[in-house]
């Protein structure tokens, strides 16, 4: 699992989702989770979709993985002002945070689908905007897309502002970086 994970040569590495639905097929976690979505949430196939199993098989520097839950309600609530999200097929909803060089968090929210499809949508990003844009993980996973959506390291309620930019009165390069293209990159 190891190699699965490793970073590559260049400047960025293996991207998380890509990473993180590789080790749930190779770790059998897909056809249990996608047999565990047919069943009630509290099955020993259901267990897989947890923080510890998938950061235990997540080799990448400076990548936490924060939760991991469940979710077959159907729903997805988030924070406001984005609109609940409904008709969603059972999947896995994984947090992971991404810590750069200079010590800045880039929060990633990744959902797997219980029948994924093999492909990956990333959702976000155009024209400086990042997210998390959970309306759009919607639509993602009721096509079967493993989908991931990011904040590229700007807290929502700071977008407004463009303080987040500034360090100290100076430019925050590290973060300015993170927002522009680093962070779509690393998700």
């Amino acid at each position: 699992m190891n190699r699965i994970c490793r970073r590559l040569p260049g400047r960025r590495g293996l991207p998380l989702l890509a990473c993180l639905a590789t080790l749930t097929l190779l770790g059998g976690s897909v056809p249990a989770f996608a047999a565990a979505a047919r069943q009630p949430a509290r099955t020993a196939s259901a267990s897989r979709c947890n923080a510890s199993d998938l950061q235990s098989g997540l080799n990448l520097a400076g990548v936490t993985v924060d939760t991991a839950s469940l979710n077959t309600s159907g729903t997805f609530t988030p924070p406001p002002p984005q609109q609940p999200v409904t008709g969603l097929p059972p999947f896995c909803d994984v947090t992971l945070t991404q810590t750069d060089a200079a010590g800045n968090a880039i929060h990633i929210e990744v959902w797997l689908p219980g029948s994924w499809n093999g492909r990956f949508q990333g959702v976000g990003g155009a024209v400086y905007a990042c997210g998390p844009f959970y309306n759009e993980l919607g639509p993602a996973i009721q096509g079967g897309y493993a989908a991931a959506t990011t904040d590229c390291g700007v807290p929502p309620a700071d977008l407004l502002t463009g303080s987040w930019a500034l360090k100290n009165g100076q430019l925050d390069w590290p973060l300015i970086d993170d927002f522009s293209f680093a962070g779509i990159h690393g998700m």
